[in-house]
């Protein structure tokens, strides 16, 4: 266990950017990570090309009231999920090498998170664990033998349907300090939540039904994945179901131990460097102490006051946009805003979508209750420009004060001009006390991959608008409490600006 343990508000603080007290810090590129992992001596398997997808409206496919249908999991439905989660997109030439971008957002192109898939066997793919290669869009086999069990177990495991396969997201923290340094901890849960939405997507869009998990015991999941908690660790835990079948009883098998070279992959560079923070906050937040109990209140207290509510309207004409999954290939950080008004509709559009993202997996849960969302509309069409807070459950605004606010805030994300044209800057927002009180510091992560899961349906969002989104984790944290004036234990996690974009 490392020495330190830090709570949410102690990590947060910590790793605050504060304007006159920033150290210079220049990259070492001799030590710079390798965005994929691969394994020495283990051949892999490629993935189906499968059929062509259909084209689909994202507001429809939400909004859709058809039960999930029972999986029919064959190699190209799983084939299928890999791809729609995380796949390469663009194509950029440096000197002696190619750089590809992918479908997921990550901080800097960094892209510090693996998936991994369980499952216990369907024809075309033998029991076992494996590792989603991006890089080539092939399988991995880490573990040869049946690995459900085990990870329902290490979970205790209580709903009363069959589990078919699971997906797990990990993290591997040097791809983000790298650059980012005791602050990327935040990246990583953030890039995780850009990840775990299109997967949380990929599913919707296939009817296939699942439940998301935030919570299990670290250190049984990374035992079970080959990773060592300390350079890659577990951040979530996606379970595939299949209702149609019997809950049966599933033998047990005794893992076998890893090779060396499965132990060692999480190495990514050959000078990495550990941040005593990143463990502190990771390791304090292993020890997970429950939860805040149904009937926890939505809003928790940032310091703030609604004037007064308003319904979201609904708008389902939404012509000539970008169909999913066409939009995922689509999407980029774009930074490109024009000072030109947002639609209304579009706006409302976009809040419909943070809604059904934020509802889509946490109804029965409390992982979103620690994140709290708002916004600050500089130049949208029939609103006002001010900070809002957003009701999700209820698809309510609410004004908490008028005024031009987007130039301040543009000021705070260390003076990225190109932020001022941007139409609305959407908010995360967390009372750190609070997550700390109710969850300790694994409230971190559920609030900040939240954040990151909805940041990416705006990003998706503003795409199928034919607009611009880009996210913002970079920013002088007390200036931006001070121009929300939330209260000293309230911070802004992460900055989702999205607007209308010059056209190239």
């Amino acid at each position: 266990m490392n020495q330190i343990q830090l709570s949410s508000l102690e990590y947060h603080r910590q790793t605050e950017y504060r304007r006159n007290s920033m150290t210079g810090h220049s990259l070492n590129w001799a030590s710079q990570p390798d965005v994929y992992k691969g394994y020495d001596g283990i051949s892999s398997i490629p993935l189906c090309q499968g059929k062509p997808l259909e084209n689909q409206d994202l507001w429809q496919m939400l909004d859709r009231k058809s039960p999930m249908l029972p999986p029919d999991i064959t190699f190209e439905t799983l084939s299928d999920i890999l791809h729609l989660t995380n796949t390469l997109t663009a194509k950029v030439r440096y000197p002696g090498q190619d750089f590809y971008y992918r479908s997921a957002a990550s901080a800097g192109a960094l892209y510090p998170n693996e998936i991994y898939l369980a499952h216990d066997g369907i024809l075309d793919l033998n029991p076992g664990l494996y590792h989603y290669g991006i890089k080539k869009r092939v399988l991995y086999p880490l573990r040869r033998q049946k690995v459900i069990q085990p990870i329902l177990d290490a979970m205790g495991f209580q709903e009363k349907t069959h589990v078919v396969s699971s997906l797990l997201i990990t993290g591997i923290f040097f791809r983000s300090s790298w650059k980012y340094r005791a602050r990327a901890y935040r990246y990583v849960l953030l890039d995780a939540g850009h990840l775990l939405e299109n997967l949380i997507l990929s599913l919707q869009y296939l009817s296939i039904p699942f439940s998301v998990h935030y919570r299990y015991p670290d250190r049984e999941m990374n035992q079970i994945l080959g990773v060592n908690g300390k350079q890659e660790a577990c951040i979530a835990v996606v379970h595939i179901h299949d209702d149609s079948k019997p809950d049966q009883e599933r033998k047990r098998e005794e893992l076998l131990p890893l090779p060396e070279t499965i132990l060692q992959s999480s190495k990514v560079s050959g000078q990495e460097v550990v941040y005593p923070e990143i463990l502190g906050i990771h390791e304090a937040g292993m020890e997970d102490s429950g939860s805040a109990g149904a009937g926890m209140p939505l809003k928790h207290d940032l310091g703030v006051t609604v004037q007064h509510w308003q319904e979201i309207e609904r708008n389902g004409n939404r012509t000539n946009g970008v169909l999913y999954p066409d939009l995922l290939y689509r999407r980029r950080s774009k930074r490109n805003f024009i000072s030109h008004p947002m639609r209304l509709d579009d706006f409302h559009g976009l809040l419909d979508l943070v809604c059904s993202s934020y509802t889509s997996v946490e109804k029965k849960k409390d992982y979103a209750a620690g994140l709290q969302i708002g916004f600050l509309a500089g130049n949208v069409d029939g609103v006002a420009p001010g900070f809002y807070l957003l009701n999700p459950y209820d698809r309510k605004i609410g004004l908490v004060r008028t005024g031009r606010m987007t130039g301040f805030m543009t000021n705070a994300c260390l003076n990225q001009d190109w932020l001022a044209n941007a139409s609305v800057h959407f908010l995360f927002l967390a009372n750190l006390r609070f997550l700390d009180r109710h969850w300790g510091a694994r409230g971190y992560r559920h609030a900040m991959i939240t954040a990151g899961r909805i940041g990416q349906m705006i990003y998706l969002g503003a795409t199928a608008l034919n607009m611009g989104a880009c996210g913002i984790g970079a920013f002088y944290d007390d200036e931006a409490r001070v121009i929300l004036d939330l209260n000293e234990e309230s911070s802004l996690l992460y900055l989702v600006a999205a607007g209308v974009v010059k056209r190239i």
